[in-house]
């Protein structure tokens, strides 16, 4: 029984799920089988373990049908029934976004039976308890465009020509819509960015036109999404500052989604500048916006993948916050699958070696690192090469220098600006090697010179390999 579609559901209840889902479960509205109550009395008080000395099927058949001879198909009969059972209490029970769906359906019916006094005292209370909430998100909006339109239906029905209603029916509506839109047009825009993919997007430059004229939302989410959108479109440091202060002084009126999709943006903005124009106190942004998403436990969605888990311990560490780092670490590290458990660690402690000064540890520990990614590979490759370099590997490095280019050359997927900026860098490795092994001190400064002018044209700062050869050019 224990590998029973039924038995693996019950696992998953919460205790006080357990003891709502058995009063459900004896409810004659929604079953009048006393057998199935029964074997849901026996089974659940196992529960969460369901792990009594004897439980299979037999057993459970002579609770149920004592002296009776065994009969796989009544017992199948009766899981199904409980299993059915499960479902549909799952299907009663509220959820966030359809906390208002039974107040609904109460004013709606109370409409449709004419008891329009308590229809309106109905409608009047769950108004006000909406506006009680603090979230307001899309789900926010819904409500109240139906509460509206209930609204506006009950005022034509006490008085059919006063037009009462139209107006905050349309706004709720409008806002409802809105926000739909621009919620689908940023994901799609940041695809077709990213992936360099094409998409129609329908009436997008005229609701573009729109929210760059107009400001002036009431809701928050709203507000966010039209930061997003004109942040994706214009790029702006005005933006992106008006978005991190919704992010952090409005945190707690987002929904846990609508916050995540506002850090996944700030962050996206803050990478460019760090990669692309080599401002370094991006990541001193990022350690801010990351810090924040981690005191309030909101660093992912669900699943927590490696790369993403990498990215937010790299940016405290790159920041010179280890202290946070650590505790980042150790907070999180068990939610990543258990397979890149090992070359994770290893990754990071690469890095805050790396980051100390201690080179030759480092690379002790990113020569165990093995990831199945190539974007993973290509970061683990890079710090690689800088180590050899560190550590005055000279040879080792021109050798992974070689292996480097090949790898770049079979690899088709990688963003063409990447991959030119990463052999830009590759050449750059050669020269600064040739640099550092000049014997004369005059010569060496010469070419170092040379070196710093070119390393200046280098057109990317991809994963800090910019910002790394200024600091070899000024050891040089």
């Amino acid at each position: 029984m224990h590998s029973t579609r039924l038995i693996k559901l019950l696992k998953s209840f919460p205790h006080a799920d357990i003891r709502r889902f058995l009063d459900f479960v004896r409810s004659p509205f929604y079953n009048k089988n006393k057998k199935v109550i029964r074997l849901a009395e026996f089974v659940l008080k196992y529960h969460p373990e369901f792990n009594p000395p004897v439980f299979d099927e037999e057993a459970v058949f002579k609770k149920l049908f004592p002296g009776e001879k065994y009969e796989y198909q009544k017992i199948k009969n009766l899981l199904s029934d409980l299993l059915n059972l499960a479902y549909n209490y799952l299907r009663t029970k509220p959820v966030y976004f359809t906390e208002f769906t039974s107040e609904l359906n109460l004013i709606v019916n109370l409409r449709s039976l004419r008891v329009l006094d308590l229809h309106e005292k109905i409608l009047l209370a769950t108004e006000k308890k909406l506006e009680l909430l603090k979230t307001r998100d899309g789900i926010y909006l819904y409500n109240k465009f139906l509460l509206a339109d209930q609204r506006q239906i009950l005022n034509t029905i006490k008085k059919p020509n006063a037009n009462e209603g139209f107006n905050e029916t349309f706004n709720a509506q409008f806002e409802l819509s809105l926000l739909n839109l621009l919620k689908q047009y940023t994901i799609m825009k940041h695809v077709s960015i990213e992936n360099d993919k094409k998409f129609s997007l329908k009436m997008y430059e005229e609701v573009l036109g729109y929210i760059k004229k107009h400001s002036d939302f009431e809701n928050i989410t709203l507000k966010e999404y039209r930061l997003i959108a004109l942040l994706l479109e214009e790029k702006t440091e005005e933006h992106y500052r008006e978005l991190k202060r919704i992010y952090i002084e409005d945190y707690d009126t987002l929904d846990e989604e609508d916050s995540y999709m506002a850090l996944f943006y700030l962050n996206s903005f803050c990478a460019e500048r760090y990669n692309n124009l080599a401002d370094e106190k991006y990541i001193y942004e990022l350690r801010d916006l990351f810090k924040h998403a981690f005191n309030k436990d909101a660093v992912s969605l669900g699943t927590f993948h490696y790369p993403d888990f990498i990215h937010y311990a790299k940016i405290f560490i790159r920041a010179g916050d280890i202290d946070t780092a650590q505790e980042f670490i150790k907070k999180y590290f068990n939610k990543i699958d258990e397979q890149h458990k090992d070359s994770t660690m290893n990754h990071l402690n690469a890095l805050i070696n790396f980051q100390q000064g201690n080179c030759e540890k480092a690379l002790y520990y990113i020569s165990k690192v093995n990831f199945p990614s190539f974007f993973m590979k290509l970061q683990v490759k890079l710090i690689h090469l800088q180590l050899l370099i560190d550590t005055q590997n000279y040879e080792e490095a021109r050798a992974a220098i070689h292996s480097f280019s090949q790898f770049l050359s079979r690899e088709s997927t990688l963003n063409k600006l990447y991959k030119s900026a990463i052999k830009n860098f590759l050449k750059l490795c050669k020269v600064l090697i040739g640099v550092s092994e000049i014997s004369s001190a005059k010569e060496r400064r010469k070419a170092a010179a040379e070196f710093r002018i070119s390393s200046e044209k280098l057109n990317s700062n991809l994963f800090g390999i910019k910002h790394w050869l200024f600091e070899k050019t000024s050891k040089l």
